[in-house]
């Protein structure tokens, strides 16, 4: 492998764990999971609580077994589901992963950073084509940021710049669209 190579490898898989360390913000708590999709059995949300510590602390195989539970126990909770998908991606499992986020998305279908964390994985499997077309038909609600690097990083560059430009040239712009266009270019 040349040095470019290895470099465009490792810039690659940099800009992954980027997308998916941003996704799992504030905005994706355990907590907040009961709040939409199917009745929740409020006896697992220890379990979900329990899986996302494991996972703050990079034990992904526990992480995994709690929030296999916590789906098991309450299967129409698609926040659980979303949680298992991330336990999934953090051990790179991504079929699995795409699998737990699209369960997710069909029990409830507005979860923007379930989308691009699906996005995400699919891009890891080499499935660039079904990302670029997810992130065009989910784009009104993404954040332009993350949707420009996604759509760098699946293959469409020219997308991404077009996308990122007045995104990154707007009042308030932050240093995080900056850099996504840079990368982008």
């Amino acid at each position: 492998m040349t040095k470019s190579n290895r470099l465009g490898t490792a810039l690659t898989a940099v800009s992954l764990v980027a997308i998916a360390a941003g996704c799992a913000g504030p905005g994706n708590r355990v907590g907040s999971a009961s709040m939409f999709g199917g009745k929740v059995n409020s006896g697992e949300l220890p379990l979900a609580t329990k899986a996302q510590m494991a996972l703050a602390t990079n034990n992904v195989a526990e992480a995994i077994m709690l929030a296999e539970s916590a789906v098991e126990g309450s299967p129409q909770d698609a926040g659980f589901r979303a949680l298992l998908g991330n336990c999934y991606l953090a051990a790179g499992r991504f079929a699995s992963a795409e699998a737990a986020y699209r369960d997710s998305l069909s029990i409830y279908g507005s979860q923007p950073q379930v989308v691009l964390k699906l996005a995400v994985v699919q891009i890891a499997q080499g499935k660039n084509a079904d990302a670029r077309q997810l992130l065009a038909e989910a784009g009104a609600v993404l954040d332009p940021s993350d949707t420009g690097l996604a759509l760098a990083l699946a293959g469409d560059p020219q997308a991404a710049v077009t996308l990122l430009e007045p995104a990154a040239r707007a009042v308030g712009a932050d240093s995080r669209t900056r850099q996504n266009l840079a990368l982008a270019y």
